[in-house]
């Protein structure tokens, strides 16, 4: 169980290093000021926190009567759920995202580390 929490933060950590690298590179011209990666580092801390919120709360779950008409309509042969009830009992089982924690972690983490430069570049110390 902890090992399996420790490579999460793993990927996480280097999914979200690679979003900062590329905000930075795309977004901000690859300027090394604390200005632009505390920037870099808002943006991505930003989607990582409401994407990990929308996660931790089961929001997806809103979108299951989108995907079951889709699903439904699209289906060339017949759809193995005769109802709505039965297709949302089916997926009721499905574990709620692991990566939820780790994301809503690291985004509280990046936060914090981009109000501090934030809070460095306002007052003027470089």
């Amino acid at each position: 169980m902890l090992r399996r929490l420790v490579k999460q933060f793993i990927k996480t950590i280097i999914v979200s290093l690679i979003l900062i690298f590329l905000a930075h590179y795309f977004i901000f011209d690859f300027e090394f000021t604390k200005d632009a990666i505390s920037n870099a580092i808002f943006l991505v801390g930003i989607m990582m926190f409401f994407l990990g919120l929308m996660l931790i709360t089961n929001a997806p779950r809103i979108f299951m009567i989108f995907t079951y008409s889709v699903k439904q309509v699209f289906s060339r042969k017949n759809f193995p759920y005769k109802s709505f009830y039965d297709y949302y009992a089916e997926k009721e089982k499905d574990p709620v995202t692991p990566y939820a924690v780790p994301i809503l972690v690291m985004s509280i983490i990046y936060l914090g580390i981009s109000l501090i430069l934030a809070y460095m570049v306002l007052q003027g110390a470089e």
